[in-house]
C-alpha cells in the first residue's frame, strides 16, 4: 500500500513538472510574439529611410525605394543577399541598398555644358558620368534648374582655378545661394577608384570643405593651369577642351583680386556671373 502511494506522488510530482513547464514554454512563446523588431536601412549615400518597428515573425509589406544621384537602385539586401520582402523578421537587422552606376548605354555617353558669362565670353565643357556619375548628375540637375543663373566667380587665384556657384550679388550685397544636397566625393582618396581625370587646364570639379570628403553641393571650380595637386583628392568630372574656351578660363583667372571682410580671399575686383548654363547630347 505505501509503495503504490509512493509511486501515485512520484507520477503526481512528474505530472506536476511537465504542466509547469508546458505553461512556461507557452508563456515564453507569446511574450516572444509581442516582442517588437527594428529593421534599420543603410542607403549606402542614397536618400534617408525611416527605419521600421514590427512585430517579431511579421513581414515588411513594402519597402520604400532609395534614390541616389548617377545610380539604378538593385535591391536591398541583408548578410550580402537579395532580400526577399516575404521573409519573416526574426530579429533586429540592417537592410543594406545595393546600386549599379547608371544605365550602361548612358555612362559612356559624354554630356555636353555651356557656361555663358556676363563678359560674353563662353566656356563648353565636355562631362565625363562614366568617371564621375553622381557628381555629373548633379550639376546637370542644377543646371537645368536655372540655380546657376546669377551667380558670380567668387574666387579666382591666377595659374590656379576660377571658383563659382556658391554666391550671388543683390546690389550692393553678397548673398549665400540656396542650400543644396550635399553628394559623395567621387575621388580616389574618398574609395571611388572609377574616376582616373587629372587636374589639366580646363578641367572641371567640384569644390568641397578641406576635411569633408563629402561635402561638395553647388559650387565648383575650372582649372586655369594643370593642377595635379589636386588629382585624386577632388572629383573632377568634366573639362573645356577647345582651346579657346581654355583661354576664356586663363583670362578670368587674372583679374585682380583683394581679401572681401574675413571670409573671403580671391575675391575679384571686377565681378563675372553666370548668366547661363546650358546642357544638351551634342557638342556646342
Amino acid at each position: 500500500m505505501n509503495k503504490t502511494i509512493k509511486i501515485f506522488k512520484i507520477i503526481s510530482i512528474i505530472t506536476l513538472l511537465f504542466m509547469l513547464t508546458v505553461a512556461t514554454s507557452c508563456k515564453k512563446t507569446n511574450n516572444n510574439k509581442n516582442k517588437i523588431v527594428t529593421v534599420t536601412f543603410d542607403t549606402d549615400g542614397g536618400n534617408y529611410i525611416e527605419s521600421k518597428k514590427i512585430l517579431v515573425g511579421k513581414k515588411l509589406l513594402e519597402i520604400e525605394e532609395p534614390v541616389k544621384n548617377g545610380y539604378k537602385f538593385l535591391g536591398w539586401y541583408l548578410n550580402e543577399v537579395l532580400f526577399d520582402i516575404n521573409t519573416p523578421i526574426t530579429e533586429d537587422c540592417t537592410l543594406v541598398a545595393k546600386w549599379k552606376r547608371g544605365d550602361i548605354e548612358d555612362m559612356g555617353k559624354i554630356i555636353y555644358a555651356q557656361i555663358e558669362l556676363s563678359t560674353g565670353d563662353k566656356i563648353n565643357l565636355e562631362l565625363y558620368p562614366d568617371k564621375a556619375p553622381e557628381t555629373v548628375a548633379n550639376f546637370v540637375k542644377l543646371a537645368n534648374s536655372d540655380y546657376y543663373v546669377g551667380t558670380i566667380f567668387h574666387r579666382i587665384i591666377e595659374g590656379f582655378v576660377i571658383q563659382a556657384g556658391g554666391y550671388y550679388i543683390d546690389g550692393d550685397t553678397l548673398k549665400e545661394l540656396p542650400e543644396t544636397d550635399k553628394i559623395k566625393g567621387e575621388f580616389l582618396q574618398n574609395g571611388f577608384a572609377y574616376n582616373s581625370l587629372e587636374h589639366l587646364l580646363g578641367t572641371i570639379s567640384m569644390a568641397r570643405l578641406p576635411f569633408d570628403y563629402n561635402s561638395a553641393t553647388s559650387q565648383f571650380f575650372i582649372c586655369a593651369a594643370d593642377c595635379p595637386t589636386l588629382d585624386d583628392e577632388y572629383a573632377a568630372f568634366g573639362r573645356a577642351v577647345d582651346l579657346v574656351s581654355q583661354g576664356v578660363v586663363v583670362n578670368l583667372s587674372t583679374i585682380p583680386t583683394a581679401t572681401l571682410g574675413t571670409g573671403f580671399a580671391d575675391f575679384p575686383t571686377e565681378i563675372v556671373s553666370i548668366v547661363k548654363v546650358r546642357i544638351q547630347d551634342e557638342a556646342f
